[in-house]
């Protein structure tokens, strides 16, 4: 009796029905959700940062990079990184970099930046910018969050604290032209831009 049940059970096998239902065929890939994010990690692994999947890594030599003299400089010296949606009609950037600086303290890193930015030429539309305390357990948070909007574009910087000190900077910045499609980074950024390890 146990032969029979053994070879019945091998014919059915062999005819293509076992006991498990079948698989259900393959469904066609999927469209990459726009929201879906990956993690930069400078050179030096200070920090990560999330930023839209579909952006791509930026060198130091690019001409995005090279229109910030801090941030080229980052980049070649592996203390940061930046990245950019190259598509026709759509260039929001995202990215992150440490740099020292002469400010000792957020009131002065907060004139530093505006004047940084102001410097770079770059028309600016409606200026916000404010640092705020830092506050909670020590981790890095955002301390300031600097807003502008030029061309249409809305440009976001944000100093993180847990990286950011006396003469240093750390900032983590976000340029999109499409806010409600860019939320989900714009959203995490501060709780993505974080000390590696």
């Amino acid at each position: 009796m146990r032969r029979l049940l053994l070879v019945l059970a091998v014919a059915l096998v062999a005819a293509g029905c076992s006991g498990a239902a079948p698989a259900p065929p393959p469904f066609p890939a999927a469209t990459a959700d726009p929201t879906d994010t990956r993690v930069l990690t400078p050179g030096r692994g200070l920090f990560t940062v999330e930023v839209p999947a579909r952006f791509v890594d930026v060198p130091a030599t690019a001409p995005e990079a090279a229109a910030v003299p801090a941030l080229a400089e980052a980049l070649q010296r592996g203390v940061g990184v930046l990245a950019i949606d190259r598509r026709e009609g759509y260039s929001p950037t995202a990215g992150g970099y440490c740099t020292l600086v002469q400010a000792q303290d957020l009131t002065q890193l907060a004139a530093e930046a505006r004047e940084a930015l102001q410097g770079t030429g770059t028309p600016v539309g409606d200026v916000q910018f404010g640092v705020l305390p830092a506050g909670g357990p020590a981790s890095p948070r955002v301390t300031g969050t600097y807003r502008t909007v030029s061309s249409g574009r809305t440009l976001t910087v944000q100093q993180v604290s847990g990286l950011a000190g006396p003469g240093r900077a750390c900032i983590v910045t976000a340029s999109t032209d499409d806010p409600l499609r860019d939320a989900a980074f714009l959203t995490t950024a501060r709780d993505t831009f974080r000390m590696a390890g």
